[in-house]
């Protein structure tokens, strides 16, 4: 198929984020959606309890310091080709409903 960027013809898949339920399919926009890693699937889900195992979150809702872009040497900064989160990584911003809960309590 003409113009396609898969070697089979088929076109990319959709991929949207769990919580503000964007779509990401443009090649020219960078941006992280990350699976939720199954060592951390509780306390993601004790955060987030409507969160599925195969649910993705988009990197708007982590703190700029957990999600590893790319890597810098002297001053060179080589970038990934999939960015990835820090194992600690847990989402904290922009969760709807259960923000504004969890910002009362406190």
């Amino acid at each position: 198929m003409a113009g396609s960027n898969t070697s089979n013809g088929k076109l990319p898949k959709k991929m949207s984020c769990f919580i503000c339920g964007n779509i990401y399919q443009d090649e020219n926009r960078r941006v992280g959606l990350f699976h939720v890693p199954k060592k951390n699937f509780s306390s993601w889900k004790f955060v987030l309890p409507e969160l599925l195992e195969k649910s993705r979150l988009c990197d708007i809702h982590f703190d700029k310091c957990d999600v590893l872009k790319g890597i810098t040497v002297g001053k060179d900064f080589y970038p990934y080709d999939r960015w990835r989160l820090l194992p600690s990584a847990i989402p904290k911003h922009l969760l709807g409903k259960l923000k504004l809960i969890l910002w009362q309590s406190t």
